[in-house]
């Protein structure tokens, strides 16, 4: 009994430490409901056409196509005659090189090199085929070589006066510092 009013006064400071604790905390109102914040529409680039994916390989002649497409060349007898540059009497002149478009796996990777090619230049100066020699370039230089390629204007070859087509090699540089992106 002697502990009595010790034990009293315990648990009236415990009672009232309990009610403070929890006052404020329990409301009886449903918190609001969170309004939505606005949200901007993301308008999504028209994305650029994209060409059929053909992988080129080396030593595989490619045909110069109008919608940017690759098309396999099938020999025939009948193709017209096209000179070796020793046999013309004027030859093919590059007179437009265009730059050529890095792949974005080749940009990511920093993938620099050339890729050697040999066109057909028309009589008209026109690249009508394309063929990879030597090794060629990965991550899609290849592909990226030959729409370069077609894309080069020539004056034409000429053998005794008359404009022939003749074959023509060059290489196709790419370097991150001078490149554009596809």
């Amino acid at each position: 009994m002697k502990h009595l009013p010790l034990i009293v006064i315990f648990w009236i400071i415990l009672g009232h430490a309990t009610a403070l604790a929890q006052s404020g905390r329990r409301s009886t109102k449903p918190a609001p409901a969170p309004t939505p914040s606005p949200v901007e529409e993301v308008k999504e680039k028209p994305a650029k056409p994209s060409r059929p994916e053909i992988a080129a390989v080396p030593n595989e002649e490619y045909k110069c196509v109008d919608d940017g497409s690759l098309a396999v060349v099938v020999s025939s007898t009948d193709a017209e005659k096209v000179f070796a540059p020793n046999e013309v009497t004027v030859k093919a002149k590059l007179l437009s090189r265009p730059k050529p478009e890095y792949t974005a796996e080749a940009r990511r990777r920093a993938v620099e090199g050339g890729v050697t090619v040999r066109v057909v230049v028309l009589k008209s100066g026109k690249v009508s085929t394309v063929k990879i020699t030597g090794r060629g370039g990965p991550f899609g230089l290849n592909e990226s070589a030959i729409h370069a390629a077609c894309k080069m204007e020539f004056a034409p070859a000429s053998k005794d006066g008359e404009r022939v087509s003749q074959w023509f090699k060059t290489e196709i540089v790419f370097r991150l510092g001078s490149s554009i992106g596809r």
